[in-house]
């Protein structure tokens, strides 16, 4: 027989698991910047949402367009702002990070194929919680 005071536990852990199994990062607005045949790579840019209570680290991309990718973030570098390669990217605890030109972003390197304007891409992101999150990036020309 079931008691009130165990079914209150049972419930309790219930919803703990619920809660945590919607923790994890949510991706929106991805794309991959148009760039001209030839070109050996393309820059990509997302925004997640860690809506957990902990921090979470964004460790590498992969795309079926490119052999391999890149997390970079501009730095100075006397003066000369220069991407700089990084290991991982921070996303703070329930915060929300947005990768845009001249500051975060992945690169996708020594491309298999152009990214066409109009045309989706799939990125895979790969996070430190050990999750990995497919995506539809759109291909888009930047305006300089």
């Amino acid at each position: 027989m079931i008691t009130p005071s165990i079914n209150r536990f049972l419930l309790i852990i219930a919803f703990t698991f619920s809660i945590n199994a919607y923790a994890g990062p949510i991706i929106k607005n991805a794309y991959i910047q148009a760039v001209p045949q030839g070109y050996e790579d393309a820059p990509a840019f997302i925004t997640i949402k860690n809506n957990d209570r902990y921090p979470l680290y964004l460790k590498g991309v992969s795309s079926p367009i490119s052999e391999r990718s890149l997390l970079q973030q501009y730095q100075n570098n006397d003066g000369a702002m220069m991407l700089q390669t990084v290991t991982d990217i921070k996303i703070p605890a329930n915060s929300t990070l947005k990768m845009q030109p001249g500051d975060l972003q992945i690169t996708l390197k020594d491309l298999y194929k152009t990214p066409k304007e109009k045309s989706k891409i799939k990125l895979i992101l790969n996070f430190s919680n050990g999750k990995s999150i497919t995506t539809n990036a759109s291909v888009k020309k930047l305006n300089n």
